[in-house]
């Protein structure tokens, strides 16, 4: 999961969707992270020093491994000192009944906020 995500200041479209793959490192296979089991899944985003905190779900075919987070317009007020204008970083968390998963496991993940006219 290596990837940008471009959305404009308040809007709630597009679904932010995080494709999560891992390679086996005896065969060097890269494989989808099957998320059947997953007990939960938290999107990370940072900026700065600041993290905040929200839960993504799987589609409905949880075995291609692929998370999605949809903005709500709450969040636009939640989010007024960490998603101004400009570039922040994300990962995604899985939690397994066997232990945690977080994807990418090397690097982050992209946002990039644009303002619209009103601002």
């Amino acid at each position: 999961m290596s990837q940008e995500f471009q959305i404009k200041r308040g809007d709630t479209l597009p679904v932010l969707s995080a494709t999560m793959r891992v390679r086996n490192s005896l065969t060097g296979v890269v494989s989808a992270v099957d998320l059947t089991t997953a007990t939960g899944i938290e999107f990370y985003f940072k900026s700065g020093t600041t993290v905040l905190t929200r839960t993504g779900t799987p589609t409905t075919t949880p075995e291609d491994g692929i998370a999605t987070y949809a903005f709500v317009a709450a969040d636009w007020d939640a989010l007024t000192d960490i998603f101004a204008v400009g570039n922040y970083s994300f990962e995604v968390q899985v939690t397994f009944p066997t232990g945690v998963l977080s994807v990418p496991t090397k690097g982050y993940g992209s946002v990039v906020v644009y303002s619209d006219l009103e601002d």
